[in-house]
Parts: C-alpha cells; sequence; structure tokens
C-alpha cells in the first residue's frame, strides 16, 4: 500500500482545475496545489487511485470510502475554523479520485511542536477554544470527527485555526463506521475508542484535551512502546498533572484538563461550547493579569524616581535676599519672566504699598542670611510659583489612586441605586425553571418506557445541561445509553444472523445443485461469522462428505478402468481390481473427518496481580480481558477462544503496571476443523512467553 501514491501518475489536471504543483503524498494518494481557472481561486486537491489488478481490492476499497465519507461529511459544514470542501469528483481516463478544498497556508500545530514553537497560555486558551467551538458545530451537525490530534489542526500564517481530514468521521445517524472499529490515532483516542463502545461528541472532547495537554506540556499525556500499553493507559491510568508557574504552566488549566479527560463521558465537557467558554473565561484571566503586572510595574518605576531638586542654592539665597529687601536681581527686571529660569519672580507688594524698612542685620552675619532668617513681609503668597513648584511622583500617583477610589465609588453608588429584583419574582422563576425541567423530565421517562432511548436521551441530556445535579435524570440518561447499546447490539446480531442465514441457504442451494466446493466455502462464510452456529457446521460436515464421495467414486470409477485396460491386454487384474477385496495399496482412502470450528483454550498463571490481555487472530483483536484478582500472589486466567479452520496468525499482548516488561508475543498455528489446542502464557520475571500446543 505504501507504494500506492507512487502509481499515481503526473498530471495537469483534474476535471477544471490546473494542476500548479505537488504539495506532498500519502500512503495512498497526493496532494497537489491547483487553481480553479474560471474563478482563479488556488484549492488543495487530494487524490486517490484506484486499485491495481493485484492490489488488495477490499483494503482500496474501505481506503475509497473513507476518502469520499471525509468529501461527504466536511461537504455539509461551512464554519471559519473547518476546511471548505469545494468539488469532489473522479478523473476517468485515470481512475483518480479526487477531493478539491480550500488552500490553507500555515502549519499544523504538530509542525509547529516539532519546531519547538512557543505558545504564551491565552494564546493555547484561544486556538483550542477555537477548536472546540468548531467540534460544537460539527456535532450539532450530527457528525463526530473521531480524529482530533494536531496534525489536523493547522494554524494559517494570519493566525486562524482550522480543523481538516474528516477522514474516519461518523454521522451519527448513519452506519458508515462500525461500532468497534478501531479507527483514529492511538495516542488522542478516548476511552471509549479503545474499548470499542459507542462514540459521541464528548470523544473528541477527550482527544481535545489530549493536544490541549501536550501544547502546554510538549508530551503526551498517554504514551507507550505500543499499542497495548497506550490503550490499558487511557482507560485505566490518570495523567501526570502539569500545572508549574516555572513553566509558565498557569494553575487555571488544571481543572478544565481534569474534566477533559474524565475517563467517564458524564464527568467531561457535555458540549464544544463548555469547553470553549472555560477556555475563554481563563484567556480572560491571563490577560486580566498581564494588565495588572503591566500597572504594577508602571508605579514601581514611577516610585523609583528621584525626587526633583532645586539646583544652586547658593543664588536662590541670595535671590530671596534680596527680594525680601526691596531690592532686584542684578540685570533682571521684576517684570519680565526669564525662560531660562527655574522660578517665577515673587510679587512681593501687589498693592503698591511702601514695604517696611528692614532691621539692621546682627554684627558678623552676612546680610543675605540674615534676609533669609527674617519673617516674611504680609503679603499673599503669589499663585504662579505653585504650579512651577517641583512634585513628588508619589504624590501625583496618590492623587491618581484617589480619584481612581472616587470613580469606583460612584459607580457602586449607582448600581446600589438601581432597584433590586423582588425575592417573590426571582422565586417564581426558579420555580418556573424547575417546573418546566420536571416536565421534560416526564416527558423522557415516557419516551424511555416506550423504548425510545434514542429521543429520551435527547431530552435528559438537554435537561443535565441546565441542571448537572439533577440524580434522576443522569440516572434514566444511563439507562437510555445502555437500552441504546443493547439495541445497537440486538441489530448487529440480528444482521449478523441474517447473513450467516443467507450463507447457509446459498450454501444448502449449491448442495443440491450439488456444487459441493461452493456449498463448502459459503459454509466456512457462515462459520467465520458465527463459528459456533449449528446449521454452518451441519452444511460444512455435509459439503465435506460430498466432497469425500466424490472423490471415492472417481478413484473407484479410475480403478476400474484401469481393470479393463489391463484385461484386454491380457494381464493379470488385481482382486481389487476385479471388485473382490481390495488389494494393498489400492484400498480407497477412507474420507476424511468431518470438519468444524477450532478452540483455544487460554491460560495464564498470572504471578501479578492485575494487568490487561488482549489476542488477535489474523490480525483481528477477538480477546480483551482486564484481570485484577487483589492479591499480591495473582491468580489465573482461563477462558476460551473460537477460531475457524486452517494456517492462523495470533497475537498476544499482555500490559501490566510495569513498564519495563515487553508483554508482546506472535505466534502462528494450523487447526484442522474440530481441534482443541491450548494457548499457555508464561510470565516469568520480566520474560513473558506464549506457546500454542
Amino acid at each position: 500500500m505504501s507504494e500506492r501514491a507512487d502509481n499515481i501518475p503526473k498530471l495537469s489536471r483534474l476535471g477544471r482545475f490546473e494542476i500548479l504543483s505537488e504539495l506532498g503524498k500519502g500512503a495512498m494518494g497526493v496532494v497537489y496545489l491547483a487553481k480553479d481557472p474560471s474563478i482563479g481561486r488556488l484549492v488543495a486537491i487530494k487524490t486517490i487511485r484506484a486499485s491495481a489488478g493485484d492490489e488488495d481490492d477490499s483494503e482500496s476499497r474501505e481506503f475509497r470510502e473513507r476518502f469520499m465519507r471525509e468529501a461527504q461529511t466536511a461537504g455539509i459544514l461551512s464554519h471559519p475554523n473547518i476546511v471548505t470542501i469545494y468539488d469532489v469528483g473522479e478523473d476517468k481516463d485515470s481512475g483518480v479520485s479526487f477531493i478539491a478544498m480550500e488552500y490553507i497556508e500555515g502549519k499544523t500545530i504538530k509542525a509547529l511542536l516539532v519546531d519547538r514553537a512557543g505558545f504564551a497560555p491565552d494564546q493555547i486558551a484561544d486556538i483550542i477554544g477555537q477548536v472546540a467551538e468548531a467540534l460544537d458545530y460539527a456535532h450539532r451537525k450530527g457528525i463526530i470527527h473521531r480524529d482530533v490530534k494536531p496534525a489536523n489542526i493547522m494554524i494559517t500564517t494570519d493566525g486562524k485555526v482550522k480543523i481538516t481530514d474528516f477522514g474516519i468521521a461518523k454521522v451519527a445517524s448513519s452506519n458508515l463506521t462500525t461500532t468497534g472499529q478501531f479507527l483514529g490515532t492511538p495516542n488522542y483516542m478516548s476511552p471509549e475508542q479503545v474499548t470499542g463502545a459507542p462514540v459521541d461528541g464528548r470523544s473528541d472532547i477527550f482527544s481535545l484535551g489530549v493536544v490541549l495537554y501536550e501544547m502546554l506540556s510538549r508530551k503526551k499525556p498517554f504514551s507507550g512502546e505500543n499499542l497495548t500499553t497506550i490503550s490499558y493507559k487511557i482507560v485505566h491510568e490518570n495523567y501526570a498533572p502539569i500545572a508549574d508557574p516555572s513553566k509558565n504552566i498557569p494553575g487555571e488549566f488544571d481543572a478544565i484538563l481534569s474534566k477533559a479527560l474524565a475517563k467517564d463521558p458524564w464527568n467531561r465537557f457535555q458540549r464544544g461550547k463548555d469547553l470553549a467558554l472555560a477556555l475563554y473565561q481563563a484567556k480572560a484571566r491571563f490577560e486580566e493579569q498581564a494588565i495588572f503586572q503591566d500597572l504594577g510595574t508602571m508605579v514601581s518605576s514611577a516610585e523609583n524616581l528621584p525626587t526633583l531638586k532645586l539646583e544652586n542654592l547658593e543664588d536662590v539665597a541670595r535671590q530671596g535676599a534680596a527680594e525680601a529687601s526691596g531690592g532686584a536681581r542684578p540685570g533682571v527686571d521684576h517684570d519680565e519672566t526669564h525662560p531660562s529660569s527655574p522660578h517665577v519672580p515673587i510679587e512681593t507688594n501687589p498693592l503698591g504699598e511702601a514695604p517696611a524698612a528692614a532691621a539692621a542685620p546682627p554684627e558678623g552675619v552676612p546680610a543675605e542670611a540674615a534676609a533669609l532668617s527674617a519673617p516674611a513681609p504680609a503679603a499673599p503668597p503669589a499663585g504662579p510659583s505653585v504650579w512651577h513648584a517641583a512634585v513628588n511622583p508619589k504624590y501625583w500617583w496618590g492623587i491618581v489612586g484617589l480619584a481612581v477610589i472616587a470613580v469606583a465609588a460612584v459607580v457602586i453608588g449607582l448600581k446600589l441605586r438601581i432597584p433590586k429584583a423582588e425575592p417573590a419574582k426571582a422565586a417564581d422563576e426558579i420555580n418556573r425553571v424547575q417546573l418546566a425541567l420536571e416536565q421534560q423530565f416526564a416527558s423522557g421517562r415516557d419516551l424511555y418506557q416506550k423504548g425510545r432511548y434514542a429521543d429520551s436521551l435527547a431530552i435528559f441530556r438537554a435537561i443535565l445541561q441546565k441542571d448537572p445535579s439533577m440524580k434522576a435524570a443522569r440516572q434514566y440518561s444511563q439507562m437510555a445509553e445502555e437500552g441504546l447499546r443493547n439495541e445497537e447490539s440486538k441489530k448487529a446480531d440480528q444482521a449478523k444472523a441474517a447473513l450467516v442465514a443467507a450463507h447457509i441457504q446459498n450454501g444448502r442451494t449449491a448442495l443440491e445443485q450439488k456444487n459441493f466446493d461452493a456449498a463448502l466455502s459459503e459454509a466456512e462464510a457462515a462459520l467465520n461469522i458465527d463459528a459456533q452456529n449449528p446449521e454452518a457446521v451441519k452444511l460444512s460436515e455435509d459439503a465435506r462428505r460430498s466432497i469425500a464421495n466424490v472423490k471415492r467414486a472417481e478413484l473407484k470409477k479410475a480403478e476400474k478402468k484401469k481393470a479393463q485396460t489391463l484385461a484386454r491386454a491380457g494381464q493379470p487384474q488385481s482382486r481389487g481390481a476385479a471388485g473382490g477385496a481390495p488389494a494393498a495399496g489400492a484400498a480407497a482412502r477412507p474420507a476424511p473427518a468431518a470438519a468444524g470450528p477450532a478452540t483455544m483454550r487460554l491460560t495464564f498463571a498470572s504471578p501479578i496481580p492485575k494487568g490487561y490481555l488482549m489476542v488477535a487472530v489474523n490480525d483481528l483483536i477477538v480477546y480483551r480481558k482486564n484481570f485484577d484478582f487483589g492479591k499480591k500472589d495473582g491468580g489465573t486466567v482461563s477462558d476460551t477462544i473460537h477460531v475457524a479452520a486452517g494456517a492462523v496468525s495470533v497475537k498476544v499482548w499482555l500490559t501490566t503496571p510495569d513498564p519495563t516488561i515487553k508483554g508482546y508475543q506472535p505466534l502462528t498455528a494450523t487447526f484442522a476443523g474440530g481441534d482443541s489446542r491450548s494457548l499457555t502464557l508464561t510470565l516469568q520475571g520480566k520474560k513473558f512467553s506464549a506457546k500454542i500446543s
């Protein structure tokens, strides 16, 4: 399959689109940059080549179905954070199917993480919030992505977020995917995807939580050396908390991650918009903290500024003495304000009165000093000098603070003056809402009792979104989910039974027409679906018996013809050829024993108290087992696994709490019909082994 993309011919046109260049290659196709000549728009074209005759048609068909499903599911979505699909088609000459979609210039989150790009906490909250909103839109359209991961989230060059690759998305009302099918990227799967349980939009929320964890910590919350280890951790183990102020990971993300990565879907965010709201609230807190931090930096800087000081104090003292004695500064007119002077002249006699005579200074005291110590003239201080005085910035910020407090007091006062709703009206509103919820609950309960589980589940979920504490709604919701699972299981069993019945009917018809090989083929097909079906077992036995009878008849006919030839040639014939007792070596071979399904008896004497076992036959998982003996000395796991007759490959995984134990063993064996073999597993120290005997 890895060579499939190389088999796609070099193309110059697909449909109406002109191929400009190759953007990249995948396992089964190529992505091109193309142009729509009708409107001049650039598009990205994803292609897939039809399978060649020597390739696995079933594998190719499955991939083509996924490919077309991507176009069908993403094509009905129109959201600014989801890649837009423009067209889908197939080139008849080259056999290439293609999807034309929005061309995005940017990088995936996976590529940015590999490049070790830095993400601020508010930026991470914004990116994941946009993805959560887009998923919420898709879920409301009935579409579940099922493969949310960093490689499927792009950041464009202008900072927009886009979700890509709806190739394994599931339309909730269709059967495009099979319940229990193991699709998705293991590290980002939800517990319900791993266990094969039905999935809904909350599975995407879990996967998005894994992406959030990885963007914050640069590591995956659930990792391991193989698929089994990863699966075990996703289902059973909690992630390691990552809040660390030293690494710029705020604690606000703890509660969001805890809810998004809850094992039980009912403990997660129930909708994408709920996760987006929590992230946007966290982002607002980050921005608020940044504003206060910047304001604190400004205040601190202002407080550290030096207080402005007057220079040339001697000149100032001399000037004050001169003005106090009624004199003027040399070379300066009192009616003139010099632009370069740091002081404004003070008018000492604004009313024009004669100044009092100055007392003579004591002996030995300079006139200037005596003037400074003399009492000031009885005149009001001049106003202009106040505005030109030096001000300590601490006082300025104090004034600003008082102003802010005054504004806040006014706002609070206005709020207090707003009339509040009367308590009686508030109580009436609460009662009205509660009554509406109770009526909804009664309606959902009636639907549940009528067996309409899907409709009742929708009502109970709506109730829980409004009142998550309503225990009765949660209980009935879980009962409705169980009813839906039983319905799906019953439908699957009915479909399987119908398919088995069709194979058996076709086999009986072929048997009546003496087409024994076709009858045996139909019987084996039925047994591959239901290895214990008694009618399929009997059909297989009848077909094998008939084939053996035909072979015996053909052998007898050949022996008789040989005897006749020898008789005509005059040679003695053996009694066996003449119809008497069979000669040695000429006896007809007995018919082979009737064959049916084979069984493997699995036995594991575990020296450890708990772990997880998984067995795959021909790469199909047929057995999963969680064991927990609750005691230190372990216990024994014993089960029966049914397999079809023939050569098979068996793979066994053991996952334990000790990551150093390498619990994987591949085996091969050939089972005859009706065989019963033993699959024995052992763990000695840290060495795991398995054998079929």
